[in-house]
């Protein structure tokens, strides 16, 4: 476990970066949003939004050249989405630029949701999301663009994102927790995604955004990636991250050279993949709810670093919700992938290729309790 001693040495020197509620973009369920039910849901209507410039955005987007999808979304009217939703007053989310409703399509029956976004957002995702289809990436079922009013309509997610079931002390009514075999299934569903985001199209395209909230789970806990970012041809960094609320706003996601340099790559996925192995694998946020002596906050990679000095402290690295049932060979080679992953240089960590290959052997490993 030597490969553990340097690569978090960039967390010493960062500063305590929010991660807000406000900038989640997956679905929640509305008990969680405390809104006042005397008064009605906010109408998308009477939303007032701000955002950066789109074009570069979108003339990013246009030179993608990808590949298009077989399905193509639909253009809903107004009227069709208010019926649907019922009036917009099933919440289902706060998201960065307002809300996401849920809703029925009539003619159908899809459940979907509803997401009012800027204009940015709206010209870059319903141009992306058209041309872009795997059964690990969420589906743009249509949109709807009038004046000042853009709504992105997605697939529903039934089981809503990973942090509601990794983060289960902040939802102890809600879920119960993952067992190992799924945990796998998802890191597995979420690296297929990437590779097809990095390799599956004409022109790389970076997520750029890859955190717990942005893991949607289907039926069985098949997860579906949301919220990525821009093909990686000509990237406006700084319009780009404004309008994604990107790596800036997830800082413990972000990789050293985001950090310092604001550099954009295929690597910094890889680099955030490599926390999202450790949140799976320790049930810990990015942000371990624990101080250090010096009151200094401790990172998730140090706090596995600490751990990691001894291979034999591996019982406490794994996620207490566990209760010991998963294969302790499959967790120190997980813990060894997610640490070539987060490695501080870019050219060191693993392709996406590299990833897969290796988690699927990881995932074919399944964990059978020795009480059945």
């Amino acid at each position: 476990m030597s490969w553990f001693k340097n690569f978090f040495s960039c967390f010493c020197a960062r500063s305590i970066m929010s991660n807000s509620s406000k900038h989640n973009t997956n679905y929640h369920e509305e008990e969680d949003l405390n809104i006042n039910q005397n008064q009605p849901p906010p109408h998308p209507s009477t939303l007032q939004l701000q955002e950066p410039s789109s074009s570069s955005l979108l003339e990013d987007a246009e030179e993608s050249n990808l590949n298009p999808r077989s399905n193509v979304p639909q253009i809903f009217t107004y009227n069709e989405l208010d019926d649907a939703t019922n009036n917009f007053s099933h919440i289902v989310n706060l998201c960065g630029f307002g809300y996401v409703y849920k809703g029925t399509l009539p003619n159908s029956n899809q459940v979907v949701a509803v997401k009012r976004v800027g204009e940015s957002e709206y010209l870059v995702k319903s141009h992306m999301l058209s041309l872009l289809s795997h059964q690990n990436l969420v589906t743009l079922v249509g949109y709807f663009s009038q004046g000042n009013i853009h709504l992105l309509v997605y697939e529903f997610m039934p089981l809503y994102s990973l942090k509601d079931h990794l983060f289960i002390d902040r939802f102890p009514r809600r879920r119960r927790p993952l067992d190992w075999n799924n945990r796998m299934k998802i890191a597995l569903g979420v690296a297929k995604g990437l590779e097809y985001l990095h390799n599956g199209t004409n022109r790389p395209v970076i997520h750029g955004n890859l955190t717990p909230s942005n893991v949607l789970l289907g039926q069985g806990f098949n997860p579906k990636l949301t919220d990525f970012g821009l093909p990686s041809i000509n990237i406006n960094i700084q319009s780009w991250a404004r309008s994604n609320r990107a790596m800036g706003s997830n800082f413990g996601y972000s990789a050293p050279e985001y950090i310092t340099n604001r550099t954009l790559s295929t690597k910094t996925d890889i680099y955030s993949f490599g926390v999202l192995l450790l949140h799976l694998i320790t049930g810990n946020q990015a942000i371990v709810n624990r101080r250090s002596r010096s009151g200094q906050i401790i990172w998730l990679t140090q706090w596995v670093q600490a751990i990691m000095k001894d291979k034999y402290h591996l019982i406490d690295i794994a996620d207490l919700s566990l209760s010991g049932q998963y294969p302790k060979d499959c967790l120190e080679s997980v813990l060894e992938l997610a640490g070539l992953c987060v490695k501080n240089d870019a050219e060191e960590r693993p392709n996406i290729i590299e990833v897969v290959q290796q988690l699927e052997i990881l995932e074919a490993n399944k964990y059978h309790s020795p009480n059945k």
